[in-house]
């Protein structure tokens, strides 16, 4: 059995691959730039899911094939995964696409699960929280010792990057996923300042929270394309103070339980 991992240059994707390749599965890695991938114990060729015709030498001999979330195409790209009798396709979306007031943020996941939802595929479906990891946009504010954000009440179920990665590894190698869709969170129910906090204690820095309004934050993130800005707000408004629920999907698809935001901070910051 050969699984096809596409997007293997992004952190998921080279996990994914990697933590296949650990367990003896045969890997081959697609990516757009397969010149960026020379190091790896398994082969790597170019495949641009927005050029379908790159990705059908690829399926030679492939029984499972990891996506990520594109329209681009995606007929094409559908087209060639049952010209090539794929047995199992697991696609990672977010679970934006279940979240009020996602706006843009949720478009492209909700769109891609639409049409390769009809297209006649043996589809797993992955939904993660935020991850871990976008809490590092707070690392260089944290090292000053202030933070200033909206809404620092509002909780996410953040997930372990590599949870998802052992879901998807999972997912790949057992047909009994096919037809599923799965939320995937962490442990806990985590608020942004409780994010915060740990990432200071790791660090085993001091920090303060400052409350921004929302028109303030918008102010101080021209940056941030006003669509995204309006999702983020939406969310964090509706999140603020409720606690999000978790799921336990991580345990029952990986076969082990979901690492805490703790455990991530201490990873990151040993």
């Amino acid at each position: 059995m050969t699984v096809l991992v596409t997007g293997v240059t992004g952190k998921i994707g080279r996990g994914v691959a990697a933590a296949l390749h650990r367990d003896g599965v045969a890997v081959r890695g697609g990516s757009s730039r397969p010149e960026q991938a020379t190091d790896r114990p398994y082969d790597v060729v170019g495949v641009d899911l927005t050029r379908p015709e790159t990705l059908r030498a690829a399926l030679d001999g492939v029984r499972s094939v990891f996506l990520y979330p594109s329209v681009e195409a995606a007929d094409g790209v559908i087209a060639a995964l049952r010209e090539a009798e794929v047995e199992q396709v697991v696609l990672l979306s977010s679970l934006s696409v279940l979240v009020p007031g996602a706006g843009v943020i949720a478009e492209a996941p909700r769109a891609a699960e639409k049409v390769y939802s009809a297209g006649g595929l043996p589809l797993t479906i992955l939904r993660p929280d935020v991850f871990a990891t976008n809490a590092l946009d707070w690392v260089d504010a944290i090292k000053t010792g202030e933070v200033a954000l909206p809404y620092p009440g509002a909780h996410v179920g953040v997930v372990h990057d590599d949870d998802v990665v052992d879901a998807a590894a999972a997912a790949l190698t057992d047909p009994r996923h096919a037809g599923h869709d799965y939320t995937l969170t962490g442990p806990q129910s985590i608020t942004q300042a409780e994010q915060i906090r740990t990432i200071a204690d790791a660090l085993g820095v001091p920090v303060e929270l400052r409350e921004l309004t929302a028109d303030e934050w918008r102010a101080a993130v021209p940056y941030i394309p006003a669509p995204i800005v309006d999702a983020l707000l939406a969310i964090w408004a509706e999140a603020n103070g409720s606690p999000r629920d978790v799921s336990h999907t991580v345990e029952a698809v990986a076969d082990r339980a979901p690492r805490t935001f703790a455990q991530w901070a201490a990873e990151t910051f040993a």
